[in-house]
């Protein structure tokens, strides 16, 4: 009887402390509050920016305003809950970190969420962003980037390689990189990345180089912004469990910057532009070819001319060939070939013409010619190749058609009477009774069965194999996958209110969670293109994704939720998701 009573007054205690906690709960003021590590850094540092929320546990993620100007990374989430003197209280924080993209001095918030339709905003704070370095010398030395180019003055349409090269004592992990905007300059990747060892200030470091063919389309002074290399420092736990025998770390994003480089563009020279200049600029080279260099009247010869060289290869033209009256030319369709190696951008164009010649004796092939702009000498240059000859020997007369048509004696043919001439190694039935079904017995039951039954056996057999194949058996990952790309669309088409860029980015991953074939969840920028790398898209898209994925997250939690902008993205997702759909 005791212990009953003893467990309904554990009971009454436990439910009173719940209901004190959903009472304490429900009138909890609400409180939004920024807290920022530093009020001034570089452009090289990492800030990190936390919105403490009181008094709501579940609350969804807050828009900030003032991160415009900022790379944002989200670093996560931590719940709080707490009962002191019977007093309950609980929230959440959201943890960012931010990177700087110009320097200035710059407001940041209010951070507001909304609870049950009412609006919570924070205070401001303020953060003031230098060119010079300010962060302690360990990760000076231990991390840093630099950029350079290959000339530092050039023409409109000259590649200019810019280098990066990352430097790292330091474990990180998930290394990634922000190209800087400029209007007028387009980059190229030139290969893939190298790595190797290298020596600063007598301290070894592994290296990352990565190279770019950086293009202006107008003359004029540019400033190259930093490129960003956006990474995970690992680091040990402190404490006890601070030993390598654990290999317990944790990881704290961390944005670097590389130095901004100055280029300057110049136009193309008006005087000496030849008129057939069609904006080729580097250095080429122009040869043509003829196979076989004898024909007989009415056969043909292959004209090749083949332009190739360094430079913007992609503006190689079609080289014209002159008319000849006594030749019959038929143009084949040109081929380019385009390689990118870290040296720059180089390419081939190959261009083919069937010569049918229709008279004998000598004919002249023109030459041809080739006009582009040297960078390095400063001016126009034409290639001219030599002039082939075509000898052309009179037709085969045999081959002609005769004058009169021969006669040709046709032989009636006469019937025989049939001959055996042998008899086969196996009877021959020659009898009509042969046929009658009684002479099945003659085979005996049961091969007479299986003769009969074998027709029924295999049709049967045909159509299992045929339910087994049938569509609605195939794999629900894979009819996901199919329909991943329809439901995208549909999703985008129907985003409205004010929670578009939340919505967009959720179906954004759930798009490629279905299409990948992965078991869900968030997707971050760099592992979306790792992943879409692996599947076999190409480096563009799987680029673009990335970069439209982060610029998702940045306007979220940015509170960027302007009409022309969300346009503007919905647009390029599209667009990328149709890229990535013909790539698979």
């Amino acid at each position: 009887m005791v212990r009953i009573i003893y467990i309904f007054y554990c009971c009454m205690v436990l439910s009173g402390m719940f209901s004190s906690y959903d009472l304490a709960s429900a009138e909890a003021q609400v409180s939004v509050t920024l807290k920022m590590d530093r009020t001034e850094a570089t452009v090289a540092d990492t800030i990190k920016l936390v919105v403490k929320i009181e008094g709501k546990k579940g609350t969804p993620a807050p828009a900030i305003s003032g991160l415009e100007s900022f790379h944002v990374r989200q670093g996560g989430t931590s719940s709080r809950f707490q009962m002191i003197n019977g007093r309950i209280s609980s929230g959440i924080d959201y943890v960012f970190y931010l990177t700087p993209r110009k320097n200035g001095e710059f407001v940041i918030g209010p951070a507001e969420v909304v609870v049950k339709g009412k609006k919570y905003q924070s205070q401001t704070v303020r953060l003031k962003v230098q060119s010079t370095a300010s962060e302690s010398g360990d990760r000076k030395e231990s991390l840093f980037l630099t950029a350079s180019l290959s000339a530092d003055t050039g023409y409109v349409g000259q590649d200019h390689i810019y280098v990066l090269k990352f430097y790292r004592a330091r474990k990180v992990s998930d290394v990634s990189l922000v190209l800087p905007e400029n209007d007028g300059l387009s980059f190229k990747k030139l290969g893939d990345h190298m790595e190797y060892i290298a020596s600063q200030n007598g301290r070894n470091y592994s290296v990352i180089e990565v190279r770019y063919a950086v293009t202006a389309d107008k003359p004029g002074s540019y400033i190259i912004t930093p490129t960003f290399f956006k990474m995970n420092v690992l680091e040990a736990r402190d404490g006890f469990y601070d030993d390598s025998f654990f290999g317990i770390t944790r990881a704290k994003p961390l944005s670097i910057a590389s130095n901004p480089v100055d280029l300057n563009v110049k136009p193309l020279p008006e005087k000496g532009r030849p008129a057939d200049f069609s904006g080729l600029v580097g250095k080429f080279s122009l040869s043509t070819a003829l196979t076989p260099q004898e024909v007989k009247v009415g056969a043909s010869a292959t004209l090749t001319a083949m332009v190739s060289g360094k430079g913007n290869a992609r503006l190689i033209p079609d080289i014209k060939i002159p008319d000849m009256e006594t030749v019959k030319i038929y143009a084949d369709q040109p081929t380019l070939d385009i390689q990118t190696t870290f040296e720059g951008m180089a390419g081939t164009k190959t261009m083919k013409w069937a010569l049918v010649p229709q008279r004998d004796g000598s004919i002249e092939i023109p030459s041809m010619s080739l006009s582009y702009f040297d960078p390095d000498m400063g001016c126009y240059l034409r290639n001219t190749s030599e002039p082939l000859t075509l000898h052309v020997l009179p037709g085969d007369v045999s081959l002609k058609a005769p004058a009169q048509a021969e006669k040709i004696d046709i032989k009636e043919t006469v019937k025989r009477e049939v001959e055996v001439q042998g008899l086969d190694i196996l009877s021959i039935h020659e009898r009509p009774d042969a046929l009658r079904p009684d002479s099945l017995e003659r085979l005996g039951r049961w091969p007479a069965a299986g003769l009969l039954l074998t027709p029924a056996f295999l049709f049967f057999l045909l159509l299992g194999f045929r339910h087994y194949l049938r569509p609605d058996r195939v794999d629900e990952r894979v009819r996901a996958q199919k329909k991943a790309a329809s439901k995208f669309q549909r999703g985008i088409e129907s985003l409205k209110g004010p929670r578009q860029l939340a919505d967009m980015l959720k179906i954004t991953n759930l798009y490629l969670n279905e299409r990948m074939g992965l078991s869900g969840g968030s997707l971050t920028p760099k592992e979306a293109y790792d992943i879409l790398r692996d599947k076999g898209v190409g480096e563009i898209p799987a680029s673009e994704a990335c970069d439209i994925l982060s610029k998702l997250e940045e306007s979220l939690y940015a509170g960027g939720g302007e009409t022309d902008y969300v346009k503007q993205l919905k647009g390029a997702l599209v667009s990328v998701v149709r890229k990535i759909e013909k790539a698979l």
